[in-house]
Parts: C-alpha cells; sequence; structure tokens
C-alpha cells in the first residue's frame, strides 16, 4: 500500500533494472510493523515468517502497477515476481505451522496487496490522499497480523494493529503539510482532526483497560493498555508541535524521513513495553 507521496523516491537517472514501488514511507511502515508483531510474539520464528510474506506481497506491486500502467515489465521484473511467490509462499507455509486453513487464509492476505495496487493505479488513485491514509493505515495494521500469527493473544494483536495503523495514518497529513507548503494553510484543519483521533483512540486504549486487559493484552491489564496507549504519545506530540510551530518554507525530504523514523522507533518501545507486562 502507498505511503504519502510526499515521501515518494524521484525517478533516476539510470536505467531501472526492477520496478520496485517508490514509496520511502511505506517501507519504514511496514518494516514498523514487522518489528512490531515480531517483538509482540511469544513464537519469533512464526511471526517473522508472515513478515517475509508481508513484504514479499509489498514488492510484488512494482511489477503488477507498472503493467496496470500500460508499460512494458523491466529486465529484472518477471525475477522479482517469481522471487517474491516463492519468499511469499515459505512465508505462509513456515508462519501457519500446519494450520490449513491459517495457511489458505495468508495466502489470500498475501494477494491483497499486489492486486490491490494493480487495481488502485488501473483507477488512478495511485497518490489520492484518501487512499494514502488507507493504505499507511493497511501497512501499520499488519503488525496485528504478525504478532497474532507468532502467538499473541488476539486482545493485544487488534491493540497493536489499531495503535501502529493510526500512527501510521496521521503522517499523511503532517507529512504532506512539511513537504508541500501550498498544502500546508488548508492541512491545517486536517492536522487538527488527526490529533483528535489520536488523542481519542490513545484514551480508548488506556481507559478501556478492564475489558481490552480481560482479552489478554498482557498479565498487567489495565497497566499493560496504559502503557500500550503511550505508543501514541510520540505522534500526539508531533501534531501538537506541528500546530504550534509553523515550518517556513518546504521542509527536506531526509528531514522528514528520519523525523518519521524516530517516531516509529519511540511507537515501538511504547508498544513492546506494555505488551511485556
Amino acid at each position: 500500500m502507498p505511503a504519502p507521496t510526499a515521501m515518494t523516491g524521484q525517478p533516476s537517472s539510470r536505467r531501472a533494472v526492477l520496478s520496485l514501488p517508490r514509496e520511502h514511507g511505506a517501507y519504514l511502515t511496514l518494516a514498523g510493523a514487522i518489528a512490531g508483531g515480531v517483538l509482540l510474539a511469544p513464537a519469533r520464528l512464526p511471526a517473522a515468517a508472515a513478515g517475509v510474506m508481508l513484504a514479499a506481497s509489498f514488492l510484488a506491486r512494482g511489477p503488477l502497477e507498472r503493467r496496470a500502467a500500460g508499460l512494458r515489465w523491466r529486465a529484472g521484473d518477471v525475477p522479482l515476481l517469481l522471487g517474491c511467490a516463492l519468499a511469499a509462499g515459505a512465508g505462509v507455509h513456515v508462519a501457519a505451522r500446519g494450520d490449513l486453513g491459517l495457511e489458505l487464509a495468508l495466502l489470500a492476505l498475501a494477494l491483497v496487496m499486489p492486486l490491490g495496487g494493480w487495481l488502485v493505479r488501473r483507477l488512478g488513485q495511485l497518490r489520492a490522499e484518501r487512499f494514502e491514509v488507507v493504505g499507511m493505515a493497511a501497512l501499520g495494521g499488519s503488525a496485528g497480523l504478525v504478532g497474532f500469527t507468532g502467538g499473541a493473544g488476539l486482545a493485544l494483536a487488534l491493540t497493536a494493529a489499531l495503535l501502529l495503523a493510526v500512527h501510521a495514518a496521521a503522517s499523511v497529513p503532517l507529512v504532506r503539510a512539511l513537504l508541500r507548503p501550498r498544502e500546508r494553510a488548508q492541512g491545517r484543519r486536517e492536522i487538527m482532526l488527526t490529533g483528535l483521533v489520536v488523542v481519542a483512540v490513545a484514551a480508548a486504549v488506556a481507559f478501556g483497560a478492564g475489558a481490552v486487559g480481560a482479552g489478554g493484552v498482557g498479565a498487567g491489564g489495565a497497566l499493560a493498555s496504559r502503557v500500550l496507549a503511550l505508543a501514541l504519545l510520540p505522534r500526539a506530540v508531533d501534531v501538537v508541535l506541528q500546530l504550534v510551530v509553523q515550518p517556513v518554507g518546504k521542509v527536506s525530504a531526509a528531514r522528514v524521513g528520519v523525523r518519521e523514523l524516530v517516531l516509529l522507533v519511540l511507537a515501538l518501545l511504547g508498544l513492546g513495553l506494555g505488551g511485556r507486562l
């Protein structure tokens, strides 16, 4: 799924051999989601295998989206697709641990990103903001799938999916406002709404501790839920700072990338600590 276009790489002047997804933010979000899911999982190998499946599914988007745009495949696109298919199949097999139903479900999920990317490219909506929000939320939420596949409780997996989905989706209006000065004024309202959503979800996780804790979010119950909610604190602070401190001119993509990396690491620390209580 795509990330904010503001973090999309620019075409290289050299002739490319592979058609790879160019959304830098999506790579970061997917890597963070996989790491978060593995961190929460009691069985790390199946969780990591599910992460391999997701990574292969994401990389397979490139060649399919190129064909959806009416372009010929590059020299390495067919080998890339074959490699992705093999990696995804192996990841699904290891992650399922002999559970045929789970294996079939994971195989179906492995098709979502490449086929979804192909369809959205055909519809010409690949860079639409609403699709970026949905795509980033899906990538962040995949942490829950990775954790659940590795044996994390359903309540913990769903909570992790919700927290990282909101963290990732909230980056879209924030990044666009930083890298697109012309959208900054009209994006201020979106950023305020984003902040409200972030705070509301964090509060729901923190103060819904009775139901969530009883469902298996760590032995700490209420305490675990409150610590888990801290995963959204970095994004909440980010929203406040962007509303208070108005950037001047266009902010460099490298600077925004470093900022998003730091925020993601802090979110994962909160997630990991809460999951261990």
